[in-house]
């Protein structure tokens, strides 16, 4: 589990270097990561045609820096709010590496899904949930 609100919030100065408060959790070498965020990226970042560093460069950097187990699956979601450029930097990523993307289309334009501030409510986090329970039980039946 890495807290990656920091990483948000700052995203031009975010580099591998700094991902140091992450290192137990790449240390861990996991089987399977999930990449769902991107919320709190700066609004702004939607319209500058040319920021220090992309989203995508970032995430891409975040990615393989948890990358420390050749076998691991990685899974990247769509947001739950609805940030188009940010999901396809995303995708973009995910169709590099050869990852999983997950779409939650089915979810975030559905009104009883949302809760207070637009943030998913019950009913958005246990579809949320169950859409990546779809693909996690795939992998691990898969891997046995």
């Amino acid at each position: 589990i890495a807290q990656v609100a920091g990483f948000e919030w700052n995203l031009p100065k975010q580099l591998p270097a700094q991902f140091s408060a992450w290192q137990k959790s790449a240390d861990y070498q996991p089987d399977i990561v999930i990449m769902f965020f991107g919320a709190n990226v700066s609004a702004e970042y939607d319209t500058d045609p040319n920021p220090a560093i992309t989203f995508g460069e970032a995430y891409e950097n975040m990615r393989n820096f948890f990358a420390t187990n050749p076998n691991a699956v990685f899974l990247h979601s769509q947001g739950f709010y609805i940030r188009p450029k940010l999901d396809a930097e995303k995708k973009a990523v995910a169709e590099k590496y050869g990852d999983i993307y997950v779409s939650l289309e089915h979810i975030v334009h559905r009104d009883e899904t949302h809760g207070l501030f637009n943030h998913p409510g019950d009913l958005g986090m246990q579809e949320i949930a169950d859409t990546f329970w779809t693909y996690i039980k795939e992998i691990i039946i898969n891997k046995r």
